[in-house]
């Protein structure tokens, strides 16, 4: 694996959309799925999303996550990644954002994300971010 993508940068992958930012849509070229780790709330977070009209994707949802999750490695939650996430002395309260962040940082992989309220935190602790 090289990279663990938040949430939005997965989407914006995978909907070949222009907010994917030029630096990560370079690092991320002609990766392979098993180049591109997503946290396993990553699939909880679009399965929510795919009840808004947030997303432009249509067909049955649950086809959607499925074929969605074949274009990454899914990293299930451990012992450690639950621990981490919510034992994080930061101010930030989104239990995804922490989950997506402690997953980055046990597996020692740069985070690809926009979120400027994950990057400062992110740094401090020494996972790299890509954007």
């Amino acid at each position: 694996m090289r990279f663990v993508l938040d949430t939005h940068a997965a989407v914006w992958l995978v909907e070949d959309s222009p907010s994917l930012g030029k630096r990560a849509r370079a690092a991320l070229a002609d990766l392979a799925p098993a180049d591109l780790c997503i946290s396993d709330v990553t699939l909880s977070e679009l399965a929510r999303l795919l009840r808004t009209p947030a997303l432009r994707f249509t067909g049955d949802p649950l086809l959607v996550l499925e074929t969605f999750a074949q274009r990454f490695r899914v990293h299930p939650v451990s012992p450690w990644i639950a621990h981490r996430a919510a034992g994080y002395d930061w101010t930030h309260r989104d239990p995804a954002d922490r989950h997506i962040l402690a997953t980055a940082e046990f597996l020692g992989l740069p985070l690809v994300t926009i979120d400027s309220t994950i990057t400062p935190f992110a740094a401090s602790i020494g996972v790299k971010t890509l954007w």
